[in-house]
């Protein structure tokens, strides 16, 4: 081997190290974390649930699941994934005249830590209002779910409004959690009182930002018409690096080093 031939041999050497060297660090300087996202659709069942290598600079893992009634009806969005921060564990609970939402938020620093929380959270109450509970002649469509066709008139419930429920309530809710701006908007119809009938709403709490948009309407079932309501979105807007390595890509890089090593030894 002369000289040129061995100086780049050590240079294509030294490379590889590095390289090495570099993934070695990435893997086992990170966390591995359960990763999923459900939204009415079993997508956090143990069958859907993944495991994931957190890329740096991520250092917990997160979980959290939110849930959002109105009448019967009740729909559950969670997730868990990687994250960036301190250890967490937070709940709150708010409601109005139409929704009732809970959510409960957990962030831990150990591998495989995110996997505490039930797959859903307490319901709305039960009826307290001293508004008598009949039949007032009012009636309207009601659902609440993720998929808008499910809120057609064609498959939404029909209700009897009781109390001072005298208009139909047609609108959407969203709920981002910290810096996941992911979240479908949930399309709610349902019996309201005039004061309920706010065309927007929004809360910001410690980890959350709930926005309500909608509209109301008078007479029997006047919430059923396809909807010209624009979902809302949240006004959290922040960057956030790629949290999310699936193992997989862990193995392919490790795949195209060794070749890359076999092709110098070679």
């Amino acid at each position: 081997m002369d000289a040129r031939t061995y100086s780049q041999h050590i240079a294509w050497t030294a490379v590889t190290g590095i390289l090495m060297a570099n993934l070695f660090f990435q893997v086992t300087g990170s966390l591995q974390c359960y990763s999923c996202t459900e939204e009415g659709d079993s997508g956090c069942s143990s069958a859907n649930t993944s495991v994931i290598w957190c890329a740096l600079p991520m250092n917990i893992c997160t979980e959290y699941v939110q849930t959002i009634s109105a009448n019967s009806f009740t729909v559950t969005r969670q997730k868990k994934g990687c994250g960036l921060g301190l250890d967490t564990d937070y709940s709150t609970v708010t409601s109005n005249d139409v929704i009732y939402h809970t959510i409960h938020i957990r962030a831990c620093s150990t591998s495989l830590c995110n996997n505490e929380l039930p797959s859903s959270t307490e319901t709305r109450p039960a009826h307290t209002t001293t508004d008598p509970a009949v039949p007032n002649g009012m009636e309207c469509y009601s659902c609440l779910s993720f998929s808008k066709d499910q809120c057609s008139s064609q498959n939404a419930e029909k209700m009897k409004c009781t109390g001072n429920m005298t208009r139909c309530y047609e609108g959407n809710v969203t709920v981002s959690v910290d810096d996941d701006d992911s979240s479908k908007p949930i399309h709610v119809k349902t019996c309201a009182m005039n004061n309920s009938c706010t065309t927007r709403y929004s809360l910001l709490t410690k980890h959350a930002m709930i926005s309500q948009q909608g509209s109301c309407c008078s007479g029997r079932y006047c919430n059923g018409p396809v909807s010209s309501i624009v979902p809302t979105t949240s006004t959290i807007t922040t960057s956030k690096p790629n949290s999310q390595v699936p193992c997989s890509s862990v193995s392919h890089l490790s795949l195209m080093l060794g070749i890359l090593i076999v092709t110098i030894v070679l």
